[in-house]
């Protein structure tokens, strides 16, 4: 093929050594998180789920194992409550395009010392399998707040009321405590524009959702066909 380099970007393969050898001067990835922190296949909702307050973007020498090159560059941003899994898959393209601009110009011009990775920081982004997104009450509601961020619209979360699929699409939470004599998953109060759910920790407000089969809406628009006392996910 006679390349000099090559250029990777969310692949979802680990690339052979007999691919790797092609480019003359190696291959070069963009992964989205801060290496070695979230290698696999989901670090941006991963680093949403953990509660991770900074992510970023690495560029790396692609090697045989499953983001463990070394490091060329990195940039970093803030995650913040108003984000979800658009808004930082939406900054993070825009940063990794930017920096894999100037890692080539600076690995070009040989101003880049890689580093290598200390494997014993490395934590893991698996896959993301469509059951995650099933809401677990008997989490904390900070939790179920950032899986709900995470993992919207795919593979979308939900829970059932009365046995019928119900899709939480949006979803606030607080710290405040709650009577321990009550289930977990608990509708505690249906106001104009949230449900209020009770946690293992905390109060998850539900503020827009779809049920099977409808539309999706706020819950303004339905909140006066839900019952207060309905343990979500438990018939």
């Amino acid at each position: 093929i006679g390349c000099d380099l090559a250029v990777t970007c969310a692949f979802g393969q680990i690339l052979p050594k007999s691919i790797l050898e092609i480019p003359k001067y190696g291959t070069i990835n963009v992964h989205a998180s801060l290496l070695p922190k979230f290698r696999g296949a989901s670090p941006m909702q991963r680093a949403i789920i953990e509660g991770e307050e900074i992510t970023g973007v690495t560029t790396m020498l692609t090697d045989v194992g499953m983001d463990t090159g070394d490091m060329l560059l990195k940039k970093e941003t803030n995650i913040t409550k108003e984000d979800d899994i658009c808004s930082l898959h939406d900054r993070l393209s825009i940063m990794g395009a930017n920096l894999l601009i100037d890692t080539i110009k600076l690995y070009e011009q040989d101003k880049i010392i890689p580093v290598k990775q200390d494997d014993s920081l490395a934590t893991y982004a698996p896959m993301i399998k469509k059951e995650e997104g099933k809401l677990d009450f008997n989490q904390d509601a900070l939790r179920l707040f950032n899986v709900i961020r995470a993992f919207n619209p795919w593979p979308g979360t939900y829970t059932s009321y009365c046995g019928k699929t119900m899709k939480i699409i949006k979803a606030e939470y607080s710290d405040d405590v709650c009577d321990s004599s009550i289930a977990n998953g608990t509708i505690l109060n249906i106001e104009k524009d949230k449900m209020a759910v009770k946690c293992k920790s905390g109060i998850l407000y539900i503020t827009e959702l779809q049920f099977e089969d409808r539309k999706r809406m706020q819950l303004c628009q339905c909140g006066h066909n839900l019952t207060c006392g309905i343990i979500l996910g438990g018939c």
